[in-house]
């Protein structure tokens, strides 16, 4: 008797259980195939943002560079004129 429910059962569940299982695989093929062109699209904005970050360092790297030079050149210069007319 238990062979039997069991055979019926499945019989009647196999059937639905597939569909259902198919039903899910869809979905998640649906869902994956949405993400991929989020995710592509996400990629395509942060590329120029890194392109822009990169220029943006170098522009503060040679601010800091021509900055730095311009101050040790001020502070150099009323030296070396302060030396000079000491001994003058």
């Amino acid at each position: 008797m238990l062979s039997n429910a069991q055979s019926l059962l499945l019989e009647q569940t196999s059937p639905i259980y597939a569909d259902w299982l198919a039903a899910i695989n869809d979905l998640i093929d649906y869902q994956e195939a949405s993400i991929a062109t989020q995710v592509n699209g996400v990629i395509d904005e942060t590329a120029g943002f890194a392109a822009g970050m990169l220029l943006i360092t170098v522009i503060a790297l040679i601010a800091g560079i021509i900055i730095a030079y311009t101050t040790v050149q001020r502070m150099v210069k009323p030296s070396v004129v302060n030396l000079k007319t000491r001994w003058l």
